[in-house]
């Protein structure tokens, strides 16, 4: 089975829906999907299902790198993500407990991620995680062995991601990394300190709004501000209302099944174990089908740890429609980080 007979399953389905699920990777969701029922399972007959919930998650981060090749290895981004995520969530719980130290710590790492992605696409990707992973943990703080802890459970995750994936890649002879992006049109006049310091306020200001507002999960408002920034204003505009809407779809969707089924775990591994195979799968497809297919599978995640579905999902939005307020006031407010150049 090829891409383009992947792409004639969905002949069948509406025009505008068919058009937001193109192109559709089945690599990516053979070889990433396995590790997360495996882990969750295994920490269900542990009796550890937070922490299983917890490697599981990074787990997923990671499976996205199976697409990118660092420097040539096609491990290369998962294992670098996979230690700079344990890394970065032992420095947020350590700062969490004190706000001006996260503030500064996920500025200052947002303002290097900015900078990276006019520079490497695949960098920018680990650098990425590891300010996700910063400011998740930040919201769970705790101490020197708590810390080490999280970090020692998000660093499990993400290496059992990346066997899982090198063994069936070995085994099943497939390729998970994606066709290059087409060129970007060239750009003059890249400036990397307007870059960061937009990242950097974005990042500092949702992050204090959604703890001043004393939110759970708050870190998702400074997460969906660092996804929407884009160079241009209506690339943020475009942006943060498809990002809106995927989360809006995920979390009905996904709260509507743990309505239904009740919660019990056995269906919700089940399917979140299906959104992530279609997030991973739609990777390349429309942004908001992504986002819905990651936002229900984090629901679901917090649903088999905790509980508190609808809470989580009211959360995610409120704090979605934060960052990506605050994303498009600061490109409204600062000027492009690049200048197209007009061909001679």
């Amino acid at each position: 089975m090829n891409t383009f007979q992947g792409q004639a399953a969905f002949s069948n389905i509406p025009r505008w829906v068919n058009r937001g699920l193109r192109p559709f990777h089945w690599q990516q969701l053979v070889v990433c999907l396995p590790t997360i029922p495996l882990i969750l399972v295994g920490g269900s007959l542990l009796r550890a299902r937070l922490a299983a919930s917890i490697a599981a998650g990074a787990a997923i981060s990671v499976g996205f790198g199976a697409s990118r090749a660092l420097y040539g290895r096609r491990w290369g981004a998962m294992a670098a993500a996979t230690v700079c995520m344990a890394v970065a969530a032992f420095a947020g719980s350590c700062a969490g407990g004190r706000l001006w130290i996260l503030l500064l710590f996920s500025g200052a790492t947002a303002a290097a991620c900015a900078v990276l992605a006019l520079i490497d696409d695949d960098l920018w990707w680990v650098v990425l995680q590891s300010v996700i992973a910063l400011l998740v943990a930040g919201a769970y703080p705790g101490n020197l062995t708590e810390a080490a802890a999280r970090a020692g459970v998000i660093f499990l995750g993400g290496a059992a991601q990346v066997g899982v994936v090198l063994v069936l890649t070995t085994l099943l002879q497939v390729d998970p990394l994606l066709p290059p992006a087409a060129p970007k049109p060239p750009q003059a006049h890249a400036r990397p300190w307007l870059a960061g310091l937009r990242a950097a306020v974005c990042i500092v200001i949702s992050l204090y709004a959604a703890r001043a507002l004393h939110w759970s999960n708050s870190y998702w408002a400074p997460m969906t501000a660092m996804l929407v920034l884009k160079p241009g204003l209506r690339e943020t505009q475009v942006r943060g209302v498809a990002r809106f809407s995927g989360t809006i779809l995920g979390c009905v969707l996904a709260t509507l099944f743990v309505d239904l089924t009740h919660g019990a775990p056995g269906p919700l591994v089940a399917a979140l174990s299906i959104t992530a195979a279609l997030a991973f799968a739609l990777q390349k497809a429309s942004y908001v089908f992504v986002t819905a297919g990651i936002t229900a599978t984090i629901v679901l995640l917090i649903s088999l740890s905790t509980g508190m579905v609808l809470a989580t999902a009211e959360h995610r939005i409120f704090a979605t429609l934060l960052g990506g307020v605050v994303a498009i006031a600061v490109a409204f407010a600062f000027p492009p980080t690049q200048t197209p150049v007009t061909p001679a």
